[in-house]
């Protein structure tokens, strides 16, 4: 369940020290976050993701407290919540860069759902290998996946430090990309079941447990780049999407009620809601920017937008 204060989340990993928590408009709940005892919670909930000891003393001297809690958050929301009751220091190094975070266009397409007899024996199969019995020893990445794993990094740092302009916005986020992807490549060759004992496993012959342990293959590290590419690619599209403060977002309302026409400044300040002591410092700094023309007339002043190639 949903948690409605930080020491009732401290109660409830005391109970259960492995959770997931589902927010079905996880924006309602950054909204409520901004400010007052949903904040504190915030902040309960990132030290909880370090894997942190948490506790809380109660009456009497008795204590709740969880040693070694695993809790994962699970949330939707939308750009304009995110743009809205978000910082850029929850982005860069507080609470949502650590998060896997996926930007998503909704697409309305239904189709008929078919049963595929090969598929659904493949699905049975990987449901029967998830019985988890004791574990092999872990042997880290074999040779191939080391290799890959190098060469990925390599081409990363190349492309980052190539790049222009990196926004602040984003920049704690992609921070963790490859942390992800080990993590997630780990995750895969858990689920493949190779870190289960039996002889189906160790290939029979009387060879050990302690002898055989599994290793990240080279299809895990990547299939795991894959998955955590994506988070890459949609950091990009929230640094498009989102503002980083007030400013920018007052800039780009301005921007969106210039349509390719002229536009007086009493209309502009109309579509945009915008106070005029506010969005005369706007105007000017676009103008400035050359991202609008500044035209007289003969009613006065009026901008247009400036499309550039």
């Amino acid at each position: 369940d949903v948690c409605s204060s930080d020491l009732g989340l401290v109660d409830s990993l005391a109970r259960v020290e492995n959770q997931i928590i589902i927010y079905g408009e996880f924006g309602q709940f950054l909204e409520k976050a901004q400010f007052g005892y949903l904040s504190a919670l915030k902040t309960r909930y990132t030290q909880v993701y370090d894997g942190d000891r948490t506790g809380r003393v109660l009456a009497k001297g008795r204590e709740s407290k969880a040693e070694h809690p695993r809790l994962s958050l699970l949330g939707g929301t939308t750009l304009d919540f995110l743009e809205s009751f978000t910082t850029t220091v929850d982005w860069g190094g507080g609470f949502l860069n650590r998060f896997f975070v996926l930007v998503c266009e909704r697409e309305r397409t239904i189709t008929s759902p078919t049963e595929d007899p090969e598929e659904l024996e493949r699905v049975q199969e990987q449901l029967r290998c998830l019985h988890v019995g004791s574990l092999l020893p872990y042997r880290g990445l074999d040779a191939k996946a080391a290799a890959y794993w190098e060469a990925w990094s390599q081409k990363r740092e190349k492309r980052i430090a190539a790049a222009s302009f990196t926004p602040e916005l984003t920049k704690g986020l992609t921070s963790r990309t490859p942390t992800l992807m080990l993590k997630l490549a780990l995750l895969l060759a858990f689920d493949e079941g190779k870190c289960h004992d039996g002889d189906s496993v160790l290939g029979g012959g009387g060879v050990s447990a302690e002898k055989a342990g599994y290793s990240v293959s080279l299809d895990n590290m990547q299939t795991a780049a894959k998955i955590a590419e994506i988070q890459e690619d949609s950091a990009e599209m929230l640094a498009v999407h989102i503002a980083e403060n007030s400013d920018r977002r007052e800039r780009r309302t301005v921007l969106n009620c210039l349509n390719g026409v002229e536009v007086s400044l009493g209309e502009i300040i109309r579509r945009s809601r915008i106070q005029r002591r506010r969005l005369q410092p706007v105007i000017e700094s676009l103008v400035e920017e050359k991202a609008i023309e500044k035209i007289s007339n003969e009613f006065g002043v009026s901008y247009k937008k400036l499309l550039h190639n």
